[in-house]
């Protein structure tokens, strides 16, 4: 994160490159998905056809890919992301 005033920080993400670390799978898109009504979402697919989703909640990220939850995490957290170990 990135402080642009004193206590006010901006935060930016890569998720396609966080998708291709969790998934060994390049070319992740952003498509248009259904809103959860919490939270922010993002949705993604590959050339595969594997669909991925991504729900940031109050500092908490999840990752779910083909509807299986893959990552569960901080989004600080998220900077080196161990497949399926931070699942709870």
């Amino acid at each position: 994160m990135k402080e642009t005033k004193p206590g006010i920080f901006v935060a930016s993400f890569d998720f396609p490159k966080f998708l291709r670390k969790l998934t060994n799978t390049n070319g992740w898109k952003e498509v248009n998905g259904p809103s959860s009504g919490v939270g922010l979402d993002y949705w993604y697919k590959n050339a595969k056809g594997s669909e991925a989703y991504i729900n940031l909640d109050q500092g908490e990220m999840t990752v779910s890919i083909d509807n299986d939850v893959v990552w569960q995490g901080s989004s600080e957290e998220a900077e080196v992301p161990s497949p399926k170990e931070s699942c709870k």
